[in-house]
């Protein structure tokens, strides 16, 4: 895979979420406080089109785990302002890196640039607190 770009924490988040002492590996984690805990992801994203950036990364931890983590992730760009329900997808989540191809949705693959991604933990009690760092757009690298 090759790096594409560095989404960096958006000013406005956390939302539902607030910074606590809980610890995983000496990195700070997000304690859930309301019904719809996400996080934004953005800027500054150097031009980058869904075509050039088909692989989001990231790693996960949930902690105080009451059932497996169900995280929707939002993507948006071009004209669109923001979050859209028909530019998401939801999955369970393990705790580790994870990949998510995100060159399998048409909505994704369209964009000329790309603006931000959401992430959503879809079933707000299933964990106490959520990690979520190193967060990047790759792309596949093709074998020759």
């Amino acid at each position: 895979m090759a790096m594409r770009a560095h989404l960096a924490p958006s000013p406005l988040t956390p939302h539902d979420l607030s910074v606590n002492d809980y610890s995983v590996g000496g990195d700070s984690v997000y304690e859930l406080v309301g019904n719809d805990p996400q996080l934004v992801f953005g800027g500054p994203i150097s031009p980058v089109s869904g075509r050039d950036a088909g692989l989001l990364r990231f790693e996960f931890s949930c902690v105080g785990k009451n059932a497996e983590p169900r995280i929707q992730l939002y993507w948006w760009g071009d004209e669109q302002a923001g979050a859209n329900e028909d530019a998401s997808l939801k999955f369970t989540a393990d705790d580790g890196g994870l990949i998510v191809p995100l060159d399998a949705y048409p909505r994704w693959l369209l964009l000329d640039e790309i603006h931000g991604v959401r992430i959503d933990l879809h079933n707000q009690t299933a964990c106490e607190a959520i990690s979520v760092k190193n967060v990047s757009l790759q792309q596949r690298e093709a074998f020759h």
